[in-house]
């Protein structure tokens, strides 16, 4: 993670020892492991603008794009669809970023221990990890404890950037739309 200070949106009274917040700008691998099985999401947010990547097998599968309208994209058959809404704006797409961020976090929490840059908190009764990386202060990883033994379920944040080019929220080339 590159030494960058991340302007956090404003939040309320501190509930926690660390930010539950998702910053403005960012772009990141949301990596969520369980039973030993890995399954990968690329989550990119500017302002408004928000895009989530889900792969199957590794392959690119679908995205959800918020841009100036709602996209559902199907890569395999290289089409998309604009989903219609009644009045206002469309909604966030299937914010599995935001949710990573505010998590199922209704804990006490501990810090841990301090290590290569990042912290970590502990909730009172073990259950749950979370580490935040010293420099933005950023929630970059959750484990999930069920009794001893390693983690039943790890959320974490790879490859992340603090920077995200426009053309992310783009349309593919060459995709052709369809109605739903």
């Amino acid at each position: 993670i590159a030494n960058t200070q991340v302007v956090m949106p404003t939040e309320g009274p501190k509930r926690f020892p660390f930010s539950v917040l998702e910053p403005d700008i960012f772009q990141a691998d949301l990596v969520i492991t369980a039973m030993d099985v890995e399954m990968r999401h690329f989550v990119a947010r500017k302002g408004d603008k928000r895009r989530l990547d889900i792969y199957r097998d590794d392959k690119l599968a679908t995205t959800e794009l918020r841009s100036d309208a709602f996209y559902d994209i199907d890569h395999a058959v290289r089409t998309y669809s604009v989903l219609a809404f009644g009045s206002g704006e469309p909604p966030i797409p299937n914010d599995v970023a935001a949710d990573f961020f505010r998590g199922g976090l209704p804990y006490r929490y501990d810090e841990l221990d301090r290590s290569g840059g990042i912290v970590r908190y502990v909730t009172r009764d073990g259950g749950v990890i979370v580490s935040i990386d010293e420099t933005s202060g950023l929630m970059v990883r959750q484990e999930f404890y069920d009794g001893e033994g390693p983690p039943t379920l790890v959320y974490e944040l790879r490859n992340l950037k603090f920077e995200v080019d426009d053309s992310v929220f783009q349309l593919p080339v060459g995709y052709r739309q369809i109605k739903k």
